[in-house]
């Protein structure tokens, strides 16, 4: 008769804890859901990490802006605020240029300054398309406003409108040219031929052919000036050709004169420009 062990009870018992599979010691406690995958499986697998980017603006034109509930006022904090709401600011400072000129113009605004160089400008740079074209509109709306007096922000203006004219895209460019047209039309022409000469040497033909257009509008403008003023015999109508031949001569000699002045004759003459427009085309 075989014997039966005495410790094969104690070895069997010690080989099933030996083999048996490690117990957890977070073995029977609930593991909380990762609130990431919670979030990420709710979202939009399309939908951008930052939610401003799912704001839709549409830039409106200067006909379709509605009266503002109440009359624009700066405030320093708009300068640094999240660019919708530097969006709003700006379609607000729109609808007081277009429904309240008088709160605007002169005086009566006189953070002027600091709402341009804090909202305005920037915004007309600003990466994000919306912003930037408000920013160009209001820039162009502005200058139509005060008129003249806008001469004083003509240095803050046209370097950033030159950059914006010169673009990728098409609509931004078309909305800086059309304030730069109003820059020169509303500005003082002498002041503006200062400003606009320094960016005649620059690289880019497209950008000198955009100073050569506002030159020449700012020249236009000069010569309305000079045709009202001009000293003339009174027997001389003053619509008459030999007045406006006069004119436009003496305007020419004035202009040539700051031009070489600034030792920039060469760059600003319509027929170099156009050569140097030509030859750029002509090597791409």
């Amino acid at each position: 008769m075989k014997r039966k062990n005495p410790f094969a009870s104690g070895q069997e018992k010690h080989q099933d804890k030996k083999h048996a599979a490690p117990m957890s010691i977070d073995e029977g406690k609930t593991e909380p859901e990762d609130s990431r995958t919670t979030t990420d499986a709710a979202k939009d697998p399309g939908a951008p990490d930052n939610e401003d980017d799912l704001i839709e603006a549409v830039v409106l034109r200067q006909e379709d802006l509605v009266p503002p509930r109440e009359k624009f006022s700066w405030s320093p904090s708009l300068a640094t605020a999240p660019w919708s709401e530097q969006y709003t600011a700006l379609e607000h400072f729109r609808q007081s240029i277009k429904f309240h000129p008088s709160s605007i113009q002169t005086a009566a605004f006189p953070d002027a300054e600091a709402c341009l160089n804090g909202l305005v400008v920037p915004s007309a740079e600003h990466l994000r398309s919306a912003l930037s074209r408000s920013g160009l509109y209001c820039i162009s709306e502005y200058v139509q406003c005060v008129g003249e007096s806008a001469t004083v922000h003509s240095g803050l203006f046209i370097p950033v409108l030159l950059r914006r004219s010169i673009n990728e895209k098409r609509f931004i460019r078309d909305a800086a040219h059309e304030a730069l047209d109003h820059v020169a039309t509303c500005c003082s022409p002498l002041e503006l031929l200062q400003v606009l000469v320094s960016f005649s040497n620059d690289k880019n033909p497209n950008l000198v052919a955009t100073v050569r257009v506002s030159l020449e509008i700012a020249a236009m403008a000069c010569h309305v000036d000079w045709a009202d003023n001009v000293a003339r015999p009174s027997w001389i109508p003053s619509k008459s050709p030999c007045c406006r031949r006069a004119s436009e001569s003496d305007l020419h000699a004035a202009t040539s004169s700051m031009i070489s002045w600034k030792g920039l004759s060469a760059s600003l003459s319509l027929s170099t420009l156009g050569a140097r427009r030509g030859a750029s085309m002509g090597q791409k």
